[in-house]
């Protein structure tokens, strides 16, 4: 009884909020303010909260981001490197274990790393010039770990509906 009071509880606040709360626009750069981190509970060790605001790419040396756009996880840009060395492009990411970067054309995945403050960076090769596509994948052992969950479940449901079965009998 009580989740279905906490889910119509649930409805009525969603309904409420949609009706009532306008949305808002954002026209610029400037409108995106800083970058969110909550409570920067979840910083690696050494990172500095107060530097993490949106911004387009960093690029080093004669590399260019053109066409930048951010995604939830992600990012992907428009990248030429006229340079003769190997260059780097910071993203307004905070990078995790899992980050990869690919290029689009070719799918070949380019080296991802973290960088100064602890931003996606990615190293892009001389010559280059093409989109990427900055994406975070999941470890295989997050999906292995929601298979285990996901059977634990089953095997309950089963058991207490079994058990539940033998009581009515």
């Amino acid at each position: 009884m009580g989740g279905f009071l906490v889910t119509i509880g649930s409805l009525h606040l969603t309904d409420n909020m949609l009706a009532s709360v306008n949305g808002f626009r954002i026209y610029n750069h400037e409108g995106m303010g800083t970058g969110y981190i909550s409570g920067g509970e979840y910083l690696p060790y050494g990172a500095d909260a107060s530097r993490f605001v949106w911004h387009d790419p960093v690029c080093s040396g004669m590399l260019t981001a053109d066409r930048y756009e951010k995604k939830s996880l992600g990012a992907s840009a428009c990248m030429t490197n006229s340079g003769e060395s190997t260059e780097h492009a910071s993203f307004s990411l905070l990078y995790y274990k899992g980050y990869r970067a690919y290029d689009k054309e070719s799918g070949g995945e380019l080296p991802c790393h973290a960088g100064d403050n602890f931003e996606v960076t990615v190293d892009i090769p001389a010559g280059f010039e093409g989109d990427i596509d900055v994406r975070f994948v999941s470890p295989w052992y997050w999906r292995a770990a929601e298979l285990v969950t996901g059977t634990t479940l089953l095997i309950m449901l089963l058991f207490f509906g079994r058990k539940r079965v033998r009581r009515a009998v």
